[in-house]
């Protein structure tokens, strides 16, 4: 007899027995149909939440979203059985009983997966706290979906197994053991992952040589930890206890228990309580974050203002202060993580510019000694780090602190000296040269730490210091201003400049208070693939201040105690020479490519990350002056041409459009801009040249509002020339190009430069190519020198270059740029393995 045919029958065989409703299981019945209907509101209090509360639509409670949802249904369950009339005859009837059946095991196990992976979440974040955990979404709706699902369909291929499960509703039967353990091993395995997220974040934020370290807004306290740990503790328990009746009780039927037919006994009781229950103990957790809690309390006060007062009161008790209390959110722990990283790095960076400066110019701070107190940025007077790094002089770097070879010794190496002729930095060996401070000397000169004091097992690795000490004074960033940049009395003061990329990498990024800088995280192979070519990246800066690359002011490594490392790179940000408080437009990240480059808007109009065909559907070109259109292209031609020698490719022209307001007029002056250069005549600032005199680049962070005698080195660059032979390198464009009609402001520069043509790009290559059938000519994994060329193919479109005739995009794409690669492209299967 075929499924169909037995489902429509009416009653099972009368060996499942009969419906008489013993007074027992009346009971359970109202009891878990009660709780069932508190799940059931306080699910939907959370999903309506989530739904009209902007803060809340976010990684990672989407996930409690989820998990509200499966609770609401599961709930329904138990909550119709309690209202419905003669609901013990539902174990009698084989629709009713394989309704029930499959909304257990289906949501049934997707409430308990959204559990275990919200606490596998947390163990990610805090393992790994510069890791976008967001990225892991599509693995936890892959697992949790798709095991429900296959194990729902399995559980009515074997359809014979559905019936009393021992609750008062149907599920599988008690003896059917092997289908039980498909829902209950899931089960212990996110109890283990549960009380495991529990104990690292306990052990991960027991450090207390960083509490007053991280600035004025320190959340590291012994009472932001334990009301973490407190929150973390309750929904751990609400998830164990809810669940341990059922497994208890289905231990014990495996064991050899039986359940009489509609007779309840003490198991059946805590079954059914323990799980319909769950969606309001969750709701009790939800409504502790500070979002909800702020919203709630506003909305009554707004309504009700007779209650303004009370609530006004009842905020100063310790309890609502806990429970307001953003530091106290789980959801903030790896936020926290990550200060306390970041303070590291701090630090060792405040003690790398100072044993530098001492290696390099030991003479003239001989009378100037000084150690790094409570602020990282005052652990040397001003005055005399006022001093640029001499990039002439011959000097030793490495001394016993420093190590030249691939192990974290500190072996001495007297016979390794800089090169610095002709402002060159030849000497491969420095590529190798770093130092190690411990979290002991990160934090002695706060601490009063004795040999015996037990502190944390933080690192920072320095690599390569005198190289990056050299490309700062090569862009006028003096050790006072780089230090003053990463202060960190005022480094956490915001945390909103904290962020994970928008691009494919998901790297953490954060930019210093003034906007100058950036730190992001690089992956182990762009570690590496920059201090190789660090010293390329120098030689060619020399010759190119005004370079449109991205310039590196350091490389730095930091171990966790749980010997995780992370990567991360100090660089200069393109729109830091923005006024802060102006917020940019339009950004777009262009590559010259055209598949998965956006376009797929039609109502696209500069808000977000544009790509190459939102700029060309939206923008179709920069209204540059005509003067500057071909110096711009002349040295974007260089910069691209200096990437493919190194093997690089990937990389995009990172733009930003402000309007050019009065706004922006008002910031500018605020800024410290030179207010002679504002407003003069019909230009918004005069000024055209910039010789030299600081070799800044395009978003660099030197000091770029330091004016010269003529005025020329601050503010943006203005077309006043007509002369279309401008000589390459003459213009320093980090300030901004004002538009030709003076309406608008452009920020540019070449990011994203550590990406080498290396077999995972073939691979990528010959994946998308070969198996996914993208056109060869439109993907971005391609090699260097095709790369090179239609990235400055898009150039000359986006830019109004007189020297460059301009076809559309469409005839653009038609005549391919690889024409002259014929051999490359009709060999991919031996390029694939070309390595």
């Amino acid at each position: 007899m075929s499924f169909t045919e037995r489902i429509s029958l009416d009653a099972f065989d009368s060996s499942h027995g009969g419906s008489s409703e013993s007074p027992e299981i009346h009971t359970l019945y109202r009891v878990s149909g009660s709780l069932a209907l508190l799940s059931c509101i306080g699910a939907l209090f959370v999903i309506i939440t989530f739904i009209t509360i902007k803060d809340l639509k976010k990684h990672p409670t989407r996930m409690i979203f989820f998990l509200s949802v499966c609770d609401v249904l599961f709930s329904l369950k138990y909550l119709v059985t309690a209202v419905l009339p003669h609901s013990d005859s539902f174990q009698t009837k084989r629709v009713a009983c394989y309704l029930q059946a499959g909304i257990q095991q289906f949501f049934g196990l997707a409430s308990i997966g959204w559990s275990g992976m919200i606490s596998l979440n947390l163990i990610i974040s805090t393992s790994r706290p510069f890791e976008n955990t967001s990225t892991y979404s599509k693995f936890y709706h892959g697992w949790i979906w798709s095991y429900s699902i296959v194990t729902s369909a399995i559980l009515f291929k074997n359809y014979d197994v559905i019936g009393p499960s021992g609750d008062g509703t149907c599920w599988i039967k008690a003896e059917d053991k092997p289908l039980l353990l498909m829902f209950f091993i899931p089960l212990l395995a996110y109890f283990s992952i549960s009380i495991s997220s529990l104990i690292i974040a306990a052990i991960s934020t027991r450090n207390k040589s960083l509490t007053s370290t991280s600035g004025r807004n320190n959340s590291w306290s012994d009472r932001n930890r334990t009301g973490m740990l407190l929150r973390m503790s309750t929904y751990t328990l609400v998830f164990i206890v809810c669940w341990a009746g059922p497994l208890a009780h289905r231990i014990s039927q495996i064991a050899g228990h039986h359940d009489a037919p509609n007779q309840a006994n003490l198991l059946m009781f805590f079954d059914a309580i323990g799980v319909s229950i769950q969606g309001f103990m969750n709701a009790l957790i939800w409504i502790t974050n500070p979002s909800i809690l702020r919203g709630f309390l506003d909305n009554i006060m707004k309504y009700l203002p007779f209650s303004k007062k009370f609530i006004k009161d009842g905020e100063n008790t310790p309890l609502i202060r806990s429970l307001q209390d953003e530091n106290q959110d789980p959801t903030q722990l790896a936020v926290m993580l990550r200060n306390n990283i970041l303070t590291c790095s701090l630090r060792g960076i405040a003690l790398s510019v100072n044993d530098n400066l001492n290696l390099s110019n030991s003479s003239s701070l001989s009378n100037h000694q000084s150690h790094i107190g409570g602020d990282i940025h005052q652990h040397l007077p001003y005055d005399s780090l006022n001093l640029p790094l001499s990039s002439s002089s011959n000097s030793n770097p490495i001394n016993h602190h420093y190590s030249n070879n691939s192990n974290d010794s500190f072996e001495n190496n007297n016979n390794n000296n800089i090169n610095n002729n002709n402002n060159n930095i030849n000497n491969n060996n420095l590529n190798e040269q770093f130092k190690v401070y411990t979290e002991k000397e990160l934090f002695k000169d706060i601490f009063d730490i004795s040999p015996d004091t037990n502190m944390g097992r933080h690192k920072f690795k320095d690599y390569c210091p005198n190289i990056f000490a050299k490309i700062r004074a090569l862009n006028n960033i003096t050790p006072s201003d780089y230090l003053k940049s990463f202060d960190s009395s005022l480094f956490f003061e915001n945390l909103s400049n904290q962020k994970f990329s928008e691009g494919k990498s998901g790297s953490f990024m954060c930019f210093s208070p003034d906007n100058k800088f950036l730190i992001k995280t690089i992956t182990r192979q762009e570690s590496v693939l920059l201090k190789k070519k660090i010293n390329n990246f120098y030689n060619y800066l020399v010759k190119n201040n005004h370079s449109f690359l991205l310039k590196f002011y350091g490389c730095h490594k930091i171990s966790m105690p749980n010997d995780h490392t992370i990567y991360l790179a100090i660089m200069s940000n393109v729109f830091g020479t923005i006024p802060q408080g102006i917020k940019i437009r339009e950004r777009y990240d262009l590559k010259g490519s055209k598949v998965n480059r956006g376009g797929n808007d039609p109502l696209f109009k500069g808000d977000g990350l544009g790509l190459d065909l939102d700029f060309v559907n939206f923008r179709k070109f920069l209204n540059l002056p005509d003067g500057f259109s071909h110096s711009i292209i002349q040295q974007l031609k260089s910069d691209a041409a200096f990437l493919t020698s190194l093997n690089i490719m990937d990389y995009s022209l990172l733009i930003g459009v402000i309007p050019n307001n009065d706004d922006f007029k008002k910031k500018l002056i605020e800024s410290g801009s030179n207010i002679n250069n504002i407003l003069s005549g019909s230009n918004l600032i005069g000024g055209n040249n910039s010789h030299g005199s600081n070799g800044s680049g395009s978003g660099s962070s030197g000091n770029h509002n330091s004016s010269g005698s003529n005025g020329s080195n601050s503010g943006l660059l203005k077309g006043s020339f007509t002369n279309s032979s401008l000589l390459v390198n003459s213009f320093d464009f980090s300030n901004g190009i004002l538009s030709a009609d003076e309406k608008e402001i452009y920020y540019i520069g070449v990011i994203d430069i550590l990406q080498l043509y290396d077999f995972s790009k073939k691979l990528e290559r010959f994946l998308k190519v070969y198996l996914f059938r993208k056109d060869g000519n439109g993907i971005s994994a391609t090699r260097p020198e095709p790369y090179k060329q239609r990235f400055m193919k898009r150039m000359n479109e986006i830019i109004k270059n007189n020297h460059y005739k301009h076809k559309s995009a469409t005839q653009q794409y038609n005549n391919s740029i690889i024409n002259s690669n014929n051999n490359y492209y009709h060999s991919e299967e031996e390029v694939l393995f070309d390595t």
